[in-house]
């Protein structure tokens, strides 16, 4: 239900910040979850979440998972959208590198 998919992202987040020395920083990944709108996720903050749905529908850890995703049409809706008052923000590529931090996280949940 709704109230219990809440739930889990908000553990989702807390468990990222928590892998964070400075969660609040504007260089961590904690902070590059979502979008500037603080609603919609970024696409580092939706890998996270798929790699945190295998985990729960395979029981299987998402360490090593392959896909990694790239661009997309809704990244660069977003940073259209929000360039004006956050010039700073843009979307977060998911280097190979992120990729593991985020499985490693899920993985952790």
């Amino acid at each position: 239900n709704f109230a219990k998919g809440q739930k889990m992202c908000m553990f989702v987040a807390a468990e990222t910040a928590r892998w964070q020395a400075d969660p609040l920083s504007q260089d961590s990944l904690f902070f590059k979850l979502y979008a500037p709108d603080t609603f919609h996720p970024s696409r580092i903050g939706s890998y996270l979440v798929s790699c945190v749905f295998f985990k729960s529908l395979t029981g299987k850890s998402p360490k090593g998972l392959k896909y990694i995703p790239t661009g997309c049409a809704h990244d660069e809706r977003l940073k259209d959208k929000w360039s004006s008052k956050y010039p700073e923000w843009k979307p977060l590529e998911v280097t190979p590198a992120i990729a593991l931090q985020l499985q490693q996280i899920a993985d952790s949940i």
